[in-house]
């Protein structure tokens, strides 16, 4: 009768990329979570429920798109003038 040990030692070891995976912060590679977890203390703190809760959310996670994006336009350096020919 052959041992399972070895097989399952196996299997175990193949599994590990996924736990060690599954062990990392999902919050740090979805910044968007954690802006959603900001609106939902949020949402909480005002005693927010149904639709009241749906609208802040919403309202709450698109200003944070927009308050993303405002900063990387209004960031960019402007073009240098071109040099004049005198």
């Amino acid at each position: 009768m052959k041992h399972p040990l070895p097989a399952t030692l196996v299997s175990l070891l193949a599994c590990l990329p996924l736990l060690a995976h599954a062990a990392t912060d999902p919050q740090k590679s979805h910044p968007r979570a954690n802006r959603m977890a900001e609106c939902s203390k949020e949402a909480h703190a005002k005693g927010l429920h149904k639709d009241e809760r749906r609208k802040f959310m919403s309202a709450c996670l698109s200003s944070a798109h927009a308050a993303k994006a405002s900063p990387a336009s209004a960031s960019a350096p402007a073009p240098a003038p071109a040099p004049s020919a005198q």
